[in-house]
């Protein structure tokens, strides 16, 4: 897996979500989630 950075509340991938898997973004959208209800 590719090592994603969580900026302004944005996920900033190393490389395109297709490039990494096809089930990635639904696993980026859960921990954006996550994140922003931590804030």
């Amino acid at each position: 897996m590719n090592v994603i950075y969580l900026k302004n509340d944005e996920l900033i991938l190393t490389k395109p979500v297709a490039m990494v898997s096809p089930s990635g973004p639904e696993e980026y959208v859960e921990l954006g989630e996550l994140s922003s209800g931590d804030s």
